[in-house]
């Protein structure tokens, strides 16, 4: 089967780990036999604009990335505060990126594309008009955010869904968010959860973790909703009873400077770890090295970091955040309810307690059973084959 694929967002040069299980999942479609195509079309924020490399914004030829046939487009978005037109430039390039490699590939048997917002709304028309099928796999956190989406966007996600023949939902929150939002479209929605390359993150870990010091670890960008000065504040009140503890955290982002900050402040340089953006396989090394997974956020229309942990045979301490709630059981983990440092700490100190009864190799055989890549393929191949054949 010939498929597009279209990610609203995907790992580019200034931005290496967005999007990076867009990568997997592609990867695990193609290894199941299909002629997959990638069609990345980025727009950069304006504050990028140091960083953006001129020569490398309209390669429309195809190139080999992650061993995927790749085509790339990426540009500065000129209008940040004008979303009507920002979209309008948007999409006039998706569709004519989109045009170009019709004409070189031909007709695909349908197009999968990652979010409504704004690859799905840019090319639902067109994909209509060439009676070419498309599915949408929605990632969006707004959905699970009050008022998250403006009447605008609203209205494009409308677009986007129109002539989908189906909308897949990671979560069962995610899922039910979007059918309160677009009750019409609710017999389109299929739930989903995201897969894992379980072997990629089990290969390396063979045996429970055990010894002093406890190593918490955390993976998440440094935004808002992913709530690291939370964590921060919980592991604060866990190390004044437990002093034998470390936290590991890898990521980035805008709010680095606050989290160092406030590091600094609570006097936790010797016991806090931040390892910045990593690699796959260094994440990998990471997450076997470690007792615990923690996750303080906000929001979470899945968590693949918390399938990741699981393959690794590590158990969890997660917020109900929305995707955690279907991942985390008192088999996997321990769920604690969000916005609260004294909750987080509280579910870190019951995991310092239980930590002995969790059995490595039943949370590594739950991550295969529930979220592997032969899974996921059943589930997402029995969408295909009821929309071609």
């Amino acid at each position: 089967m010939k498929i597009f694929i279209v990610p609203s967002w995907y790992p580019t040069k200034i931005n290496p780990t967005v999007g990076t299980f867009f990568v997997d999942r592609a990867q695990f479609i193609q290894n199941a036999g299909h002629d997959v195509v990638i069609i990345v079309n980025i727009a950069h924020s304006l504050r990028k604009l140091l960083r953006f490399n001129f020569g490398y914004t309209r390669d429309n030829k195809c190139n080999m990335e992650y061993g995927l046939k790749t085509y790339r487009n990426e540009y500065i978005n000129w209008r940040p505060f004008m979303p009507r037109l920002f979209f309008n430039h948007y999409k006039k390039i998706l569709c004519m990126q989109t045009k170009n490699i019709l004409k070189e590939f031909g007709k695909p048997d349908l197009v999968l594309i990652n979010s409504s917002l704004w690859a799905g709304a840019a090319l639902s028309e067109i994909l209509h008009m060439e009676d070419i099928p498309y599915i949408v796999s929605e990632h969006l956190k707004e959905f699970l955010i009050p008022n998250g989406f403006s009447h605008y966007q609203l209205n494009c996600i409308n677009i986007s869904y129109q002539y989908a023949k189906n909308i897949i939902a990671t979560s069962s929150s995610l899922q039910k968010a979007i059918v309160n939002y677009f009750p019409n479209y609710s017999n389109k929605i299929k739930l989903i959860p995201n897969p894992t390359d379980y072997y990629k993150y089990s290969s390396l870990n063979k045996q429970k973790i055990t010894g002093v010091p406890f190593k918490f670890i955390a993976i998440a960008a440094f935004r808002s909703e992913k709530r690291i000065d939370l964590l921060l504040h919980a592991f604060n009140y866990v190390i004044q009873e437990y002093d034998n503890i470390n936290l590991t955290i890898i990521g980035d982002g805008p709010e680095k400077k606050s989290v160092l900050s406030l590091i600094k402040k609570m006097n936790l340089q010797n016991n806090v770890t931040l390892k910045g953006h990593l690699y796959k396989n260094e994440i990998v090394s990471e997450l076997c090295n470690s007792n615990a997974f923690v996750l303080s956020s906000d929001v979470e229309t899945f968590g693949v970091v918390l399938i990741e942990a699981l393959a690794c045979g590590i158990p969890i301490v997660a917020t109900r955040c929305g995707g955690p709630e279907d991942i985390v059981s008192s088999k996997t983990g321990i769920l604690i309810d969000k916005g609260s440092s004294k909750e987080l700490a509280l579910g870190m100190k019951q995991m310092l307690i239980k930590y002995k009864y969790f059995q490595f190799n039943k949370l590594r055989s739950f991550a295969k059973e529930r979220y592997g890549e032969r899974t996921y393929l059943h589930s997402l191949n029995s969408i295909f084959n009821s929309i071609v054949y």
